[in-house]
């Protein structure tokens, strides 16, 4: 699959010595979770992306023509105290994006949409006196595979929107017989 990058950071990434490293953003029940693979806390957007790059890894980004991949996020080092706040977590179905950044000098040149599905199932590892967390996600792209169950019809409109009645008569139409006038009726 191909696709263009902005200029300046194709040209970033052309450099002979290239530092990059990975934003990822996970919008919980709980608030947002961004972190960054840097080696230190990054201020990007208004925010500040908390460093997992000791603790931290995720699954390499690949696209195929055809085939959507699913990513695997690694958080190590979570304190025991907050088990109980990642076991209870929902995290199904939850947005998840992924962030290429590329050191240009000081500036920051950022591929917004690097990656971008959801959140799918989470596992804990937990010892003594911190835990591992993986979190696996699906891409986005994955959704086109289910079928939408939504008909055409009173019953679904009535679901979606209570009290609207634009379908309300979408059956009687569809099983009536409709005659057209006959030749003589356009003659003049």
């Amino acid at each position: 699959m191909s696709r263009s990058l902005d200029s300046n950071l194709a040209n970033a990434l052309a450099a002979a010595h290239v530092t990059h490293f990975m934003l990822v953003e996970m919008v919980l029940d709980s608030g947002t979770l961004r972190v960054a693979t840097a080696p230190y806390d990054i201020s990007y957007g208004g925010f500040t992306w908390l460093s997992v790059h000791a603790v931290g890894s995720i699954d390499t980004v690949t696209e195929t023509s055809g085939e959507q991949r699913g990513l695997a996020f690694t958080l190590g080092g979570v304190p025991s105290t907050m088990i109980s706040t990642v076991l209870t977590e929902h995290v199904q179905g939850r947005a998840v994006t992924l962030k290429l950044v590329v050191l240009d000098g000081a500036t920051l040149r950022v591929d917004e949409s690097a990656w971008s599905g959801l959140l799918d199932t989470m596992s804990i590892d937990d010892g003594a006196p911190t835990a591992t967390v993986r979190v696996t996600a699906e891409h986005r792209l994955i959704a086109w595979r289910e079928p939408n169950l939504v008909r055409y019809s009173d019953e679904d409109q009535k679901r979606l929107a209570a009290g609207d009645k634009f379908f309300e008569y979408a059956a009687a139409i569809s099983e009536a017989t409709i005659v057209w006038p006959a030749k003589e009726f356009f003659r003049q």
